[in-house]
């Protein structure tokens, strides 16, 4: 169960790279004025989602996992 956590874990990584990766590209695009409170939010709220969800993987992987049916 360890080496399948530390996997979930490694991919959650992954998602969260590349989540905050397209908003910054989206926020590129976007008018200076939207640009920097939105964008501070929005990454901040996103990565503690994805903390959450590493924390719950790490307390619970028995339930994480069958909850995504894995």
């Amino acid at each position: 169960m360890k080496e399948k956590t530390a996997l979930e874990l490694e991919k959650i990584d992954c998602y969260e790279t590349l989540t905050i990766g397209l908003i910054n590209d989206f926020f590129k695009n976007q008018p200076p004025k939207v640009v920097g409170p939105e964008k501070k939010r929005i990454t901040a709220m996103i990565r503690r989602m994805f903390r959450a969800e590493k924390d719950y993987l790490s307390q619970n992987p028995e339930d994480y996992f069958e909850l995504y049916a894995e």
